[in-house]
């Protein structure tokens, strides 16, 4: 019984400080967001994108803690991202290869058809879709 202990005290000493760091993130990422898009203040999604990015950071130093749970599959948190990762890698892709480009006439944009790559997938602004997938992803 003390051994059991003993193994369960030792490995919840070692991500203490990072798990209570994640959920201080997260806690505060809440409370700022809730306030921010209430108050509508024009900042705040710039605000809110660099705070969700240090997520990011928080995420990867816990899952490199422990990348594998006790009974030796990954973590649910590696093993059900994957749908995430590929849409994420689509966007990413798109943004280099820009199906359209954007010309300012007569204080007018308009999007003009390029040539892009068929067999890639591609995105009419990528500037843009590089931003929204920073800021909501």
């Amino acid at each position: 019984m003390s051994d059991a202990n003993s193994d369960h005290s030792s490995s919840g000493s070692g991500g203490t400080w990072l798990t209570r760091a994640v959920l201080v993130h997260f806690g505060a990422l809440i409370i700022f967001t809730s306030w921010a898009f209430g108050g509508q203040v024009p900042w705040a999604r710039q605000i809110i994108a660099w705070w969700g990015a240090a997520g990011i950071l928080l995420f990867i130093g816990l899952s490199w803690r422990r990348p594998y749970r006790t009974d030796g599959k990954l973590h649910p948190s590696l093993r059900l991202l994957w749908p995430l990762w590929l849409y994420d890698a689509l966007v990413i892709t798109s943004c280099f290869n820009p199906s359209f480009r954007e010309v300012v006439e007569a204080g007018e944009s308009s999007l003009i058809m390029s040539n892009p790559n068929p067999w890639l997938p591609s995105a009419a602004r990528p500037l843009l879709a590089a931003k929204e997938l920073w800021q909501f992803n």
